[in-house]
């Protein structure tokens, strides 16, 4: 399943040169993208001394990608100031005709939309209408969704899923499901390849 997986270049970059420069959350989304688990992934407010580093990655492991935010102006680059808040936002994906699918924002210091970011990133429906609904669908998934009728660690496996599910029951238990589908798919990538990238992030992840 995994045979044209390089070990030694999914090792070095998920154990030695993201740990401590990247979340572990966005190395985790990277990592499920390498595996064909995600159809595309976003970073977020990137370092500027970063860009290289996840430009290096994409073309190790033939991806695209796209790079938007604030540039430096010339007189800043000249007087080597660097603005206090990088605004760079990386979209990664297997080809480019996914990029197509961003859409330009109306709103928000965010270039594309965040309907066409959740189809970008493979949201289901549910959640895309959730998210147009909701300010912050975080907290207001915590406030809104029913948790008597999972366990603790079910709940747990939300954290693999990279959405936040409409709070309904249905919703909520799919999303589960995705989280158990991907967890036995970093353990079976561990057992096939010898290796422990899987654990590392699920052992992060799961808590």
């Amino acid at each position: 399943m995994y045979g044209d997986l390089d070990i030694d270049l999914l090792e070095k970059y998920f154990l030695e040169v993201f740990p401590g420069r990247l979340v572990n959350e966005e190395a985790y989304h990277m990592l499920l993208l390498v595996l064909g688990e995600r159809p595309g992934v976003l970073l977020m407010n990137v370092k500027r001394s970063d860009v290289k580093m996840i430009r290096e990655f994409c073309n190790e492991f033939d991806l695209e990608l796209k790079v938007t935010g604030d540039d430096i102006s010339l007189l800043d680059k000249l007087l080597g100031r660097v603005p206090a808040i990088d605004n760079t936002m990386i979209y990664l994906a297997e080809d480019t005709e996914r990029f197509d699918l961003l859409k330009s924002s109306e709103k928000g210091y965010v270039m594309f939309s965040k309907c066409s970011i959740g189809e970008f990133l493979g949201y289901p429906e549910d959640a895309l209408k959730y998210y147009e609904s909701e300010e912050i669908p975080g907290k207001a998934f915590q406030e809104k969704a029913d948790f008597t009728e999972f366990e603790d660690l079910d709940l747990e496996y939300l954290n693999l899923v990279s959405y936040v599910p409409d709070p309904g029951s249905e919703s909520v238990s799919r999303a589960i499901d995705l989280g158990k589908r991907r967890e036995e798919l970093l353990r079976s990538l561990d057992d096939e390849l010898g290796t422990e990238v899987g654990e590392k992030y699920l052992s992060e992840l799961k808590e």
